[in-house]
């Protein structure tokens, strides 16, 4: 038991972190950690510019449909005209062909 308690100490101080490699692994998850800051500041902006485009976008949409149901309209005077044309210029024939006699 004590040979290998021996055997695991020698071990141990083989595989021990030197004071240059500690000040290295700090540095690195320092340098780790600003990245992770940096991006997930990143992230936040392009959250609120998502939200911004999105409320943006509704509006548009909200202004757009007000245009659409316009045209719609505008479509369908359209055609009731080119419908009741011919039906008032046929009903105007009519009326001169029976006035002349």
């Amino acid at each position: 038991m004590e040979e290998r308690r021996k055997s695991h100490t020698r071990a141990s101080a083989q595989h021990a972190i030197t004071p240059l490699q500690d000040r290295r692994a700090h540095e690195r998850l320092n340098s780790l950690e600003q990245i992770v800051a940096k991006h997930i500041s990143e992230h936040a902006k392009f959250e609120k510019s998502i939200t911004d485009n999105t409320e943006l976008i509704k509006q548009i949409v909200e202004n757009t449909s007000e245009l659409v149901t316009l045209y719609q309209n505008a479509i369908s005077l359209r055609n009731f005209l080119l419908w009741i044309a011919p039906v008032v210029a046929i009903f105007a024939a009519a009326v001169v062909w029976i006035r002349s006699y």
